[in-house]
């Protein structure tokens, strides 16, 4: 019985050796690299000769080998680098890249491509599904906090938002050095009451001309669509509501307050479980199937074969290349932003960030919340410049 198993070691042969299985990808890193000048062959446990390329050093481990042969081959792989030049990144091990064809090569590229157009269309997807949640729960958070619920509400400050009309001395939108955190506009000679008024509920009196922040409730939705070829009937909602806008965006940084605790945390918290983690998640695993399914036979067929035309060989890393620097760029900017908001929602960041580190190429979830809040109180405060002395 025992003498009709085969053996246990591969037998000493050049087919033995090529009909052993091996994995057929292995896990690499770098497509960018200098070519080596010249693969290096190592004779197999069974005699055969097994073509081997350097292996970079700290690149990922190879698959577990199915024989004690294959794990005696993967660990005597030697790892020297090329004289003059960076380390190769490849490790293939037997034979099990011999029967690719540059056909193969151009299906995987071709399902890469495909996967990756997926990935981009679920990206868009959930862009546009954060953004318009963001914008829908800022003006929910600004009606449920600070909405009037009683009749007379416009009457409270009528008073003030004539005065503020009338007031031809306030300057027009003064300068970013003038502005108090990089938050909303202050007038000229009252930072003071404006800084008070928008830190305090409890604030009773301005000199603004703006109704104060305990007079004041926010109205959604009142600038008409044609405020600017007609006067809108309710500039004092318009009033009240830039009271509201400029004391959410004083306190966005203040750990503890409401507009943190009940704004900035939810959203942020609320955008990454829902929309940019998984869009994380899937970033990574499309990455890894670049990596480890398409990059090896890409190389193996380029390093050793070097047949066919030069110029198709460019196209197709051209195609790799493109695909997998988008998703490490997307990775990179999804952790970035990671680290922003967590910063944000810690309370690590601070409000003079807004205005002294200017424009950035990175926006997370809590910028664009800040960016929400910035846009209203832009176009309120418009309203009544535009009106002011109209």
């Amino acid at each position: 019985m025992l003498g009709e198993l085969p053996p246990v070691v591969a037998l000493p042969s050049n087919v033995a050796e090529a009909l052993r299985p091996v994995p057929l990808f292995a896990h690499t890193a770098g497509l960018y690299e200098a070519p080596p000048a010249s693969p290096h062959c190592r004779r197999g446990s069974g005699g055969g000769e097994a073509a081997v390329m350097p292996q970079r050093v700290g690149a990922a481990p190879l698959p577990r080998a199915d024989s004690r042969g294959e794990r005696e081959a993967a660990s005597a792989s030697p790892r020297e680098a090329p004289r003059g030049g960076p380390q190769p990144s490849f490790a293939f091990v037997g034979h099990g890249m011999e029967t690719l064809t540059e056909q193969d090569v151009d299906v995987l590229l071709k399902v890469l491509e495909t996967r990756y157009g997926k990935y981009q269309a679920a990206k868009q997807q959930s862009t546009e599904r954060y953004l318009t949640r963001i914008e829908t729960d800022v003006d929910r958070f600004l009606a449920t906090h600070y909405g009037g619920g009683d009749d007379d509400a416009a009457s409270r400050f009528g008073g003030g938002v004539a005065s503020f009309i009338k007031n031809t001395l306030v300057s027009r939108i003064p300068s970013p050095r003038r502005r108090i955190d990089g938050y909303g506009a202050r007038p000229k000679g009252t930072e003071a009451a404006a800084t008070a008024s928008s830190t305090t509920r409890g604030c009773e009196s301005r000199t603004d001309g703006l109704p104060t922040l305990k007079a004041s409730s926010y109205t959604a939705n009142a600038i008409p669509f044609n405020y600017l070829d007609v006067r809108p009937a309710n500039m004092e909602a318009i009033a009240a509501n830039l009271v509201v806008l400029r004391h959410c965006l004083a306190e966005c940084f203040a750990p503890g307050n409401t507009v943190h605790k009940s704004l900035l945390g939810p959203i942020v918290r609320g955008v990454w479980d829902q929309s940019l983690r998984p869009l994380q998640k899937s970033a990574k695993e499309l990455l890894e199937v670049a990596q480890q399914n398409v990059r090896p036979p890409l190389e193996y067929l380029f390093l050793r074969r070097r047949r066919g035309d030069a110029a198709l060989w460019r196209e197709r890393r051209a195609k790799y290349d493109r695909v997998a620097t988008a998703l490490q760029d997307d990775l990179k900017y999804l952790h970035t932003i990671h680290e922003m908001d967590r910063e944000v929602v810690e309370g690590q960041m601070q409000a003079r960030q807004a205005a002294d580190e200017g424009l950035s190429d990175y926006v997370p979830v809590s910028g664009l919340v800040l960016s929400r809040l910035h846009r209203l109180e832009n176009e309120h405060r418009t309203v009544l410049e535009f009106w002011r002395s109209r």
